[in-house]
C-alpha cells in the first residue's frame, strides 16, 4: 500500500520535472534565456574593438619595446575576459552589476588611452613634417601719414626692394591689391636706406618690405641708420609663404673655417655611425614658429646613442662668420636665421667642419609654453647663484639677459643650462603627470626636421634599458668689435671667433664620431 503510494508520488514528481523541462523549451523561455547573453556579447564586441584600436595605435607610435607591447595586450585581454565572464548572464544580478561596472570602467580607460595615443601621433606628425617658411611683409608709411589701415592707401605709390626678398614682397603686393580692389603703382629701390629715404622724401607714399629690415636698422650702432628706422610707421603685416622654403644651402660653398681638419672623417675610416647632430634654434619672435626671424639661440647638440653622451655647443648670436648666403662677406650668425634654419645649419657646419643633420626650432612663446607644461625647471642661473624653481617667463628672462647675469658668452652658457634642465625633466617620470599639457604646448610651439623613426628608436631604448645620459656643455669664445654685416648693409657689433675654441669643438666631435667617450673641456 505504502509502496504503491510512494511510487505514485515519484511518478508525479517525475511528470512535474518533465513538464518544467518542456516549459523551458517553449519559444518564450528560450528567447529570454538567449537575451540574457546579449549584454555580454555587446560588451565583448566593444572591448575587443577598443583593445584592437589601442593596440594598433601603440604599434603605430612604435615607442614601446616589444615585450611591453605584448604585456600590455595580455593584460587588456585578461581584464576583458573577466568583464565578459561576469556579465555573461543576467540571472545573477550582483555579479552582473559588478561586471558591468568594470566593463564601463575599462571602456572609459580604452577611450581615454586611445584619445591620448591618437593625439600623440598627430602631434608627432605635425612637428616632424616640413612646415613652410613664412615671411612677414610689412606695409609702412611716414610717421606723419594719417593712414590707419590698408583701405586708406588707395591711390598710393608703393616702393619695394629691387632684389632682396622681392618674390615675398610681390606676394604681399598682390594681397594689398586684392584688398584695395585696384592696380598698384610700384617703384623699385636698390637698398633699404634708399627705399625709406624715398618714403620720407614723398617720392612714394608706402614701402613694402619684410619687417626684419626695419628691425635690423634699429639694432645698428650708427645713428644714421637707427634714425631712419624711426621715420616709418607700420600699417599692417602680411604673412606669405617664403620662396626660401624651396631653397637648400650646400655646405662648403663658403669660406672654410681656419681650423686644423682631419684628412679623413671617422665614417670614411670605417667607424660605425652612432653620432648625429641637431641644431637647436631659438628665434627672437612670438607667434607662429614658422615665421622667418633672427636666431637668438644657436646650440648644436651632438648625440651619441652608443656612449650615451650629449655634447651641447653654444655659438654666440653675434659670432662673425661667413654664412651660406653672404659669400665673401661676413655677417652675424643670428642673421643666418633670416634665410631659414637650413642656412644656419650650413653656416655652423662650415664653421666646425662637421655634419649637422637636423634642426629643432622654437620661438619665445613656444619656449615659455613648453617649460610651463613641464611644470617649470630647477636651475641655477649662474655661478654663485642658488638653485631655484622657475616658470617659463622666468626662464625666458634668464635666457635672454645680457646685463645682470653676464654678457653674450655667459648667456650661451645659460641657454645650454636650460636645455640640459629640459632634457632631464623630459626623460624623468614626472613627464607622465604633465603628458597632455606638454603635447598641447609643443604642437604649435616648434617644428623640427628630426625624423619620427629616429625619435621613436631613442625613446624605445630609453624605456627598455633606461641608460644614464651624460651632458657636456661648451661655449666658443671671441672678442667684440664693430664691422660690416652682410644682412644689414652696414656696421654693427660683432664677436670675432676665437678659433682655438672652435678647434676644441671640432676635435671633440671627431672623438664622438669614433664612439669615444669625451671629457668636459676647460671653458
Amino acid at each position: 500500500m505504502f509502496g504503491k503510494k510512494k511510487k505514485t508520488e515519484e511518478n508525479a514528481a517525475e511528470n512535474s520535472i518533465k513538464e518544467e523541462t518542456a516549459a523551458e523549451r517553449t519559444p518564450d523561455v528560450k528567447k529570454k534565456k538567449a537575451l540574457s547573453f546579449v549584454p555580454a556579447i555587446i560588451i565583448c564586441a566593444l572591448l575587443i574593438a577598443g583593445i584592437v584600436f589601442v593596440t594598433l595605435m601603440i604599434l603605430k607610435l612604435d615607442l614601446l619595446p616589444s615585450y611591453l607591447v605584448i604585456a600590455a595586450v595580455l593584460i587588456l585581454v585578461g581584464f576583458a575576459f573577466i568583464c565578459v565572464a561576469m556579465t555573461w548572464s543576467t540571472k545573477k544580478p550582483v555579479r552582473f552589476a559588478v561586471g558591468a561596472f568594470l566593463s564601463l570602467a575599462m571602456l572609459a580607460g580604452l577611450a581615454v588611452g586611445g584619445f591620448a595615443l591618437t593625439k600623440a601621433w598627430e602631434t608627432a606628425q605635425k612637428v616632424t613634417s616640413s612646415s613652410a617658411l613664412l615671411a612677414e611683409v610689412g606695409v609702412y608709411v611716414n610717421t606723419d601719414d594719417n593712414a590707419a589701415t590698408i583701405a586708406d592707401l588707395k591711390g598710393y605709390t608703393f616702393g619695394v626692394l629691387k632684389s632682396d626678398d622681392r618674390d615675398d614682397a610681390n606676394k604681399a603686393l598682390l594681397k594689398v591689391a586684392s584688398d584695395l580692389g585696384t592696380t598698384l603703382y610700384v617703384a623699385e629701390y636698390d637698398s633699404v636706406i634708399k627705399l625709406i629715404s624715398a618714403l620720407y622724401n614723398k617720392e612714394i607714399q608706402a614701402a613694402v618690405l619684410e619687417t626684419y629690415h626695419v628691425e635690423l636698422l634699429e639694432s645698428m650702432e650708427d645713428p644714421e641708420y637707427t634714425d631712419i628706422a624711426e621715420l616709418v610707421r607700420l600699417v599692417d603685416v602680411y604673412q606669405v609663404e617664403s620662396t626660401l622654403s624651396t631653397i637648400s644651402y650646400d655646405v662648403g660653398d663658403i669660406g672654410d673655417s681656419p681650423i686644423k681638419k682631419d684628412e679623413a672623417t671617422p665614417a670614411q675610416l670605417g667607424y660605425e655611425d652612432h653620432t648625429f647632430a641637431i641644431y637647436v634654434s631659438g628665434i627672437d619672435s612670438y607667434g607662429a614658429v614658422s615665421v622667418k626671424s633672427r636666431s637668438d639661440v644657436n646650440v648644436l647638440a651632438f648625440i651619441n646613442d652608443q656612449t650615451h653622451q650629449i655634447f651641447l655647443v653654444s655659438t654666440p648670436r653675434d659670432y662673425y662668420v661667413n654664412t651660406t648666403v653672404s659669400g665673401q662677406y661676413k655677417d652675424k650668425l643670428t642673421h643666418a636665421g633670416l634665410w631659414g634654419p637650413e642656412c644656419s645649419m650650413g653656416t655652423l657646419s662650415n664653421l666646425y667642419d662637421c655634419d649637422v643633420d637636423y634642426y629643432f626650432r622654437i620661438n619665445f612663446s613656444g619656449f615659455v609654453d613648453v617649460i610651463d607644461a613641464l611644470g617649470g625647471l630647477d636651475i641655477s642661473p649662474g655661478e654663485g647663484y642658488p638653485t631655484v624653481h622657475i616658470n617659463g617667463e622666468d626662464a625666458l628672462l634668464v635666457a635672454r639677459d645680457r646685463t645682470y647675469l653676464g654678457g653674450e658668452v655667459d648667456r650661451g652658457s645659460r641657454h645650454m643650462l636650460i636645455i640640459s634642465a629640459i632634457i632631464n625633466q623630459a626623460i624623468s617620470t614626472d613627464i607622465l603627470y604633465t603628458y597632455n599639457d606638454v603635447l598641447d604646448a609643443v604642437s604649435d610651439s616648434f617644428d623640427t626636421s628630426v625624423p619620427y623613426d629616429l625619435m621613436s628608436r631613442i625613446i624605445k631604448e630609453q624605456l627598455q634599458s633606461n641608460p644614464s645620459w651624460e651632458i657636456i656643455k661648451y661655449t666658443v669664445k671671441g672678442y667684440g668689435t664693430s664691422d660690416f654685416c652682410y644682412a644689414m648693409g652696414g656696421p654693427a657689433y660683432v664677436l670675432v671667433p676665437n678659433y682655438d675654441t672652435v678647434q676644441v669643438v671640432h676635435d671633440l666631435v671627431r672623438a664622438m664620431e669614433r664612439n669615444e667617450r669625451i671629457q668636459q673641456p676647460e671653458q
